[in-house]
């Protein structure tokens, strides 16, 4: 008998250090890549994509609707760099519809509320810095076509997002865009509403004044690396920012050649220098106006469209933690039955219990109520954009660039975009300093681990969002 019970007391040991052993090394297993069918889905959505290209399309692909409109303003912005306005501007009318749902009566705006819902788990919208840049590049892709009228509305709609930075209660003071809605009115012959933008814009950045009445050249540069979020904070509840601007070289030059000598400074904002390059070229060499600092705006407008609701809940975090520790340690004492008088009677004992549940309850609550801040950003935005208007009476010209520092040392500059369109009426040039090569595939702090990534694969949401992005592949 005694042999039997040894027995299957050795058998239920087994048993349970099998389980114990598969139940650890399941728990251990971690995912390296995308599973199988997401690797396929994968090669035959960026099937025609550049290498640069497919890291970008394959974020957009694994990371669906949470990350969508940040993967979508980098998708945006690489198609205008690479000259492929079509692909740039679907992306970015993916990305604008998008933000915009969160400033109607929008479900997941409401959810934003909840104080039982992390942060890190919600669409990104992005900081109004972020979202007033989304419509920025739209704005450009619409001077592209010579269309002033929604130019204009686009960049009005980009100076709206940024009011909604301090709970909507502030005035934005985002010049650059006050500015292009003024261009936008030029080229569009109202001048009434081009000088009340370009005063606006004058207001808040001293250096912008109105270009000279007969302008028709645009120049816009995006300069260094925009700022990077941190969050710091007792709960990692407050988000900050570090300024990743290069400062060493902080003044852009640019010379526009062109194959005759009779161009015309503007006498507005630029400062000019012409100098004959040889028998039928005359260069201009121009200083741009720094039209909008990106850290100066991500730090003074002190946060964005939900920032009273996150430090609610940091605050919410504090007062439930301190609640339960209260109630766990008067409830402990009131069951131990110690100290005679009331701790000593038949009362106690229960009254303790309640407390105690109280106090588990309000910590886990507290718990629950993690106040991460959202460190995702979109990190192909310039540190600076820097503006100048001219007169051209050619079309044909080449611009370079080069950066002075504070000796005045100058050295070139290698810029990328270089992106040159215009009408009868208008034209204008795009570049930036970042070069898409160097840029990781993913958004800094965008990217889910691959297992969690493997257990959205089956997400009915998910699979819509990824339906809908093999739809428009082509």
């Amino acid at each position: 008998m005694k042999n039997k019970k040894n027995t299957f007391s050795r058998v239920l040991i087994n048993k349970f250090v099998f389980f114990c052993l598969i139940i650890t090394v399941t728990g251990c297993s971690t995912l390296k890549g995308p599973t199988p069918q997401l690797k396929n889905e994968l090669d035959e959505y960026t099937a025609n994509k550049t290498e640069t290209e497919k890291g970008f399309y394959e974020s957009l692909y694994i990371e669906g609707e949470r990350d969508a409109v940040l993967n979508f303003n980098r998708v945006g912005w690489l198609s205008l760099v690479g000259g492929d306005l079509k692909r740039s501007e679907w992306a970015f009318d993916q990305s604008l519809e998008r933000i915009e749902r969160i400033y109607a009566n929008d479900e997941k705006a409401q959810e934003a509320k909840s104080k039982f819902s992390e942060e890190d788990v919600k669409d990104f919208k992005g900081e109004p810095y972020e979202r007033a840049m989304a419509y920025y590049y739209r704005g450009i892709l619409y001077l592209a076509q010579g269309d002033y009228e929604n130019a204009r509305a686009t960049f009005k709609a980009g100076e709206f997002q940024d009011t909604l930075s301090e709970k909507e209660e502030f005035q934005s003071d985002f010049a650059l865009l006050n500015y292009l809605q003024g261009w936008s009115s030029h080229c569009n012959g109202d001048a009434e509403l081009a000088n009340e933008a370009f005063n606006v814009a004058h207001e808040h950045n001293p250096a912008l004044n109105a270009p000279d009445n007969k302008a028709n050249f645009l120049l816009l540069f995006d300069y260094g690396t925009g700022p990077v979020k941190i969050s710091t904070g007792r709960h990692s509840e407050i988000l900050t920012f570090k300024d990743a601007q290069n400062t060493s070289l902080s003044t852009p030059l640019f010379h526009i050649e062109t194959v005759s000598s009779d161009i015309q400074a503007n006498a507005g904002n630029l400062m000019s220098e012409n100098r004959e390059t040889s028998d039928n070229q005359s260069a201009k060499e121009i200083n741009v106006v720094l039209a909008e600092n990106m850290f100066t705006q991500a730090t003074t407008r002190g946060g964005r469209a939900i920032q009273g609701i996150l430090d609610g809940k940091a605050q919410f975090k504090d007062t439930t933690q301190t609640l339960g520790l209260t109630s766990m340690l008067v409830g402990r004492g009131l069951t131990s039955g110690n100290g005679g008088g009331y701790y000593g009677s038949p009362y106690a004992g229960a009254a303790g219990a309640g407390l105690q549940l109280v106090g588990l309850t309000a910590m886990l609550i507290s718990n629950a109520t993690t106040p991460q801040a959202d460190t995702r950003y979109w990190d192909t935005l310039p540190g600076a954009v820097y503006v100048g208007t001219t007169t051209l009476s050619k079309q044909n010209f080449s611009i370079k660039a080069d950066l002075s520092d504070e000796q005045g040392v100058i050295e070139p500059v290698e810029t990328y975009g270089n992106l040159q369109r215009g009408d009868g009426t208008c034209s204008f040039y795009y570049s930036t300093q970042t070069d898409p090569a160097n840029l990781p595939s993913s958004a800094p702090g965008a990217r889910l681990s691959w297992n969690d990534i493997a257990d959205e694969n089956n997400d009915d949401e998910m699979k819509a969002f990824r339906q809908s992005l093999m739809e428009s592949k082509d």
